[in-house]
C-alpha cells in the first residue's frame, strides 16, 4: 500500500460525511431519526483458521454524529466480526455486531463485505481492507435500525504491539421500531446516503483497486 493510498481512503469519507450530514439538515430528517456518525477504532483480528479463510476481529470504536442526532456523542461501541475470506476472488463476507460499551442490551448488527484495496494483500501479510456494511437491525436503544456504511480497516498480522488493526469508517442508520413501516422519505435518504458512500468509494485511487 502506498502512503497516498490511506490519504485517498480518508478524503473519500471525509466527503461522504460530509454529503450525509448535509443529508440529514434538510426536512427529510424529520421522517424519523436518521444519524450519520464517522467513527475509528482499534483491536485485534484473528484468523481462526488459515487454509478456509476464517477469522474474525474484536475491538472498540468511538464514534462522532451530528450534534442535532438522536445518539450519545461520542457513541462507544464494542465491535465483534466473524469472517470468511475467498483468496482467489478477494472477497471477504461476514456479520458484524457493534454494541453499546454503556449499554450491552442495545446493539446494532447485519452483515459485511469487502476486498483488499491491494491485490497483494491477504491474511498472512495483512493490508488495507476496504469494507461495506449493512445494518439488518438493533436491539435495546438501536431496535428497528437499518443502514448502510464503509470503512477501511489496516492490519498487520505481525504487530508486535497490543492492537494489530486499526480502522476508520462511516454509517449512516435509521433506527425504526420493529413492524413500523419506513417512511418513503426516509428511505430516500438512505438511498441517497448510499450514494454519498459510493462516491467515498470511487475516491480510491485506480491503482490501489486494480492492477
Amino acid at each position: 500500500m502506498k502512503p497516498t493510498d490511506f490519504a485517498f481512503s480518508r478524503t473519500g469519507l471525509r466527503m461522504a460525511c460530509a454529503v450525509s450530514l448535509a443529508l440529514l439538515g434538510t426536512g427529510y430528517v424529520q421522517a424519523g431519526p436518521l444519524s450519520a456518525f464517522s467513527f475509528s477504532g482499534e483491536g485485534n483480528v484473528l484468523i481462526f483458521d488459515a487454509v478456509a479463510g476464517t477469522g474474525g476481529w474484536n475491538g472498540a470504536i468511538t464514534g462522532f454524529s451530528d450534534p442535532a442526532a438522536p445518539l450519545p456523542n461520542p457513541l462507544s461501541l464494542a465491535s465483534l466480526v466473524l469472517f470468511s475470506f475467498d483468496a482467489a476472488a478477494n472477497l471477504l463476507s461476514g456479520t458484524f455486531e457493534f454494541t453499546n460499551a454503556a449499554d450491552l442490551s442495545s446493539s446494532i448488527f447485519g452483515t459485511l463485505s469487502g476486498s483488499f484495496t491491494d491485490p497483494a494483500g491477504n491474511l498472512g501479510s495483512g493490508g488495507q481492507l476496504a469494507l461495506d456494511y449493512l445494518v439488518q437491525g438493533g436491539s435495546g436503544l438501536y431496535s428497528g435500525s437499518q443502514g448502510f456504511g464503509l470503512s477501511f480497516l489496516s492490519f498487520d498480522p505481525n504487530s508486535v504491539s497490543f492492537n494489530n488493526y486499526s480502522e476508520d469508517g462511516l454509517l449512516v442508520v435509521d433506527a425504526v421500531p420493529a413492524g413500523v413501516p419506513v417512511p418513503a422519505t426516509s428511505s430516500l435518504v438512505l438511498l441517497a446516503c448510499a450514494m454519498a458512500l459510493a462516491v467515498a468509494r470511487g475516491a480510491l485511487p485506480r491503482h490501489s483497486r486494480s492492477r
